[in-house]
């Protein structure tokens, strides 16, 4: 029984199956959606979770991209500092690792602060270098002991400027690295009381002011890197700043800083004080907020990395996803509405031909974003590509033999041992009939007789996602196999008016697990081609090409020969539509079967004889028991 959906608007697919569409070229809109729509930021959990090696272009791109739509990241930074808090057991972890969170900060601050810091910093930096002013405190560096004191005194002078430069920017600092100090200000205090500022100044000293003292090249108040005299001397004076922010006076690590030790508990206070005016957000005009996007990155180019980082850590992402959206956990009501009602452990689905236990498995719902649909799509549009490939090139192709008026060829695979095989052959019936036959899982076993069942998964649109299960011909010595396989009807095929196209194609699906008694074989390639004949509308011709592997303990060269009889499968559709034809003709007081009833369904013309190319007598009965174990 095929699997019910609960509206147009809700599709449930996997994990894997939401990253493998949202990198499409074709999905940027799906993908922006998925990231920016979604309240709980299910995309950007999973990436704060991953545990992967997070570019900082990846974190600028996302920072650009919340730019662009909400105006501010401001709601992008909250969820990534909630989960970083929820995390760790110690304050002093935050934003001092590689985190998601630790580099969306810093690619924000970026993003608002390269102008305030050019304004607060330039000026001394620009001083030190122009300069060349050698600071150090390492008596090894210094030649003399009066060198040593003035130089302490040298570098305390410069600090000072630098602290007092700071503290007096607060009314110039912009208001969104304000604002978000006053969030992480909040969100500490709740998590970490009494560490509050200890964590303000790991971002704003650390990863804001420290970033541009030592790297100011980077943050545009150097146009080239600095000497190396004047590195170390910015790196001096960044070692004293980030510890007076910490609290923290200098220890056994580094003793010949100890000698500042004083200067660092003198300020303390002064650091506190501006952390916490700096937090403060209570007078603020949010009408000032600079809500512009950056110039210098586009909109395509903060897609194309981000589908380039979830491609290449897809199955990291993939997992990390599934637990966020595991029912355990999707007991928040946002997260649920966006999840949808969470998955069942396990469910069963019924069919008249076979007890399959479907488990299931974590899945993602989203709604208004059709990705469940457009996986399928992109698997039945490679399969329908393969087939009019392999059906009309002429390259490699050995003609093998004719036989029931199919004409059989075989090739080899460049990927693996198991051959292609194709036939063609002409039904002297209507292709809507013929269509029908090929496609109708309800009567494929009056022309299969090695079908033991075929069970409707799901039906999505013109796609059918189909168990089947088929009796091996030697059945003591082979096993049989079954498959789980994607089957569309494609309608329309481009370029082709005159072509209807049916294709199937092997997927996994979590909730159709293997079956005792039996091998999961992989149909590669399977499929019909119908033609229209323009002077004949009552007949048709038909093109097979199959590559199954069978898998198991098969050899493939066994797999081969009996791959050369795939192709007749045209020949049983014609038999089994030429005893349809019969069934309809005879009195309405003979038994209608289920063959005459599905080919009454049909718009089909007045009922004719068959034509001398169709096997008549012995040779229909003969074609009807062929074995056709393997065709989909």
């Amino acid at each position: 029984m095929a699997a019910s959906r609960q509206g147009a608007d809700d599709y449930t697919c996997s994990a894997e199956e939401i990253l493998e569409v949202l990198t499409d070229q074709d999905a940027t809109s799906e993908l922006l959606k998925f990231i920016v729509n979604d309240e709980q930021l299910l995309l950007v959990t999973a990436l704060c979770d991953a545990n992967t090696k997070f570019e900082v272009e990846v974190a600028h791109a996302l920072i650009s991209i919340f730019q662009r739509v909400d105006g501010d990241p401001l709601r992008l930074l909250k969820s990534a500092i909630q989960r970083e808090l929820g995390a760790i057991d110690s304050a002093i972890e935050v934003f001092r690792s590689n985190a998601l969170s630790t580099k969306l900060v810093t690619a924000f601050s970026k993003l608002h602060g390269r102008t305030y810091l050019y304004d607060v910093l330039g000026p001394l930096i620009l001083e030190i270098s122009e300069q060349q002013i050698a600071l150090e405190a390492d008596p090894s560096r210094i030649d003399s002991r009066s060198d040593l004191t003035s130089n302490v005194n040298r570098v305390i002078f410069y600090c000072e400027r630098v602290i007092k430069a700071i503290e007096s920017s607060v009314e110039t600092c912009p208001l969104q690295l304000r604002r978000l100090c006053a969030y992480i200000y909040s969100a500490v205090y709740k998590r970490f009381p009494s560490y509050e500022h200890r964590v303000i100044g790991s971002f704003i000293i650390l990863r804001f002011f420290n970033a541009a003292v030592v790297s100011p090249e980077q943050f545009g108040i150097l146009k080239d890197p600095p000497t190396a005299c004047v590195r170390r001397s910015l790196i001096i004076i960044s070692k004293i700043l980030q510890s007076i922010s910490n609290g923290v006076e200098f220890g056994n690590k580094e003793p010949y800083m100890s000698v500042f030790n004083d200067f660092v508990s003198q300020n303390m206070d002064r650091m506190k004080t501006f952390f916490t005016q700096l937090s403060n957000t209570d007078d603020l005009d949010e009408s000032r907020i600079d809500r512009s996007s950056s110039a210098h990155r586009t909109y395509l180019q903060d897609m194309e990395t981000l589908r380039k980082y979830i491609r290449e850590n897809n199955l990291k992402i993939a997992n990390s996803l599934k637990k966020v959206a595991a029912p355990g956990q999707a007991d928040n009501p946002r997260m649920s509405a966006v999840l949808g009602p969470a998955p069942s452990d396990s469910f069963n689905r019924s069919a008249s031909d076979s007890n399959i236990a479907c488990r299931g498995h974590n899945s993602i719902r989203t709604r208004g974003i059709s990705l469940y649909e457009r996986y399928y799509d992109q698997i039945a549009q490679r399969a329908l590509h393969e087939l009019v490939q392999q059906a009309e090139e002429t390259e490699g192709w050995i003609h093998v033999r004719d036989k029931q008026h199919v004409s059989i060829f075989k090739k080899k695979s460049a990927e693996s041992s198991i051959h292609y095989m194709r036939g063609s052959g002409r039904c002297n019936f209507p292709p809507r009939e013929v269509v029908s036959a090929c496609f109708d899982a309800t009567v494929r076993k009056d022309w299969d007789p090695l079908l033991i069942s075929c069970t409707s998964v799901e039906q999505i649109l013109n796609h059918s996602i189909v168990y089947m299960q088929f009796r091996s011909p030697l059945e003591r010595i082979v096993q049989n196999r079954d498959f789980v396989c994607l089957r569309t009807l494609h309608e329309h095929v481009p370029g082709r008016p005159d072509v209807v196209a049916i294709t199937s194609k092997s997927i996994k699906r979590e909730d159709v697990p293997k079956q005792k008694h039996f091998v999961r074989g992989h149909i590669e390639t399977a499929g019909f081609l119908i033609k229209r004949i323009p002077d004949d509308p009552s007949a048709c011709d038909v093109t097979y090409v199959v590559n199954i592997d069978p898998k198991g303990m098969v050899p493939s060269f066994i797999a081969n020969i009996v791959g050369t009889k795939q192709p007749l499968c045209i020949d049983s559709i014609r038999s089994f539509l030429t005893k349809v034809h019969k069934v309809v003709d005879v009195t309405p007081s003979q038994r209608v079967t289920r063959s005459s009833v599905f080919l009454s369904s049909l718009p089909l013309p007045v009922p004719r004889p068959p034509t001398t190319h169709e096997p008549r007598g012995s040779a229909a009965r003969g074609s009807r028991r062929r074995s056709l174990s393997s065709q989909i």
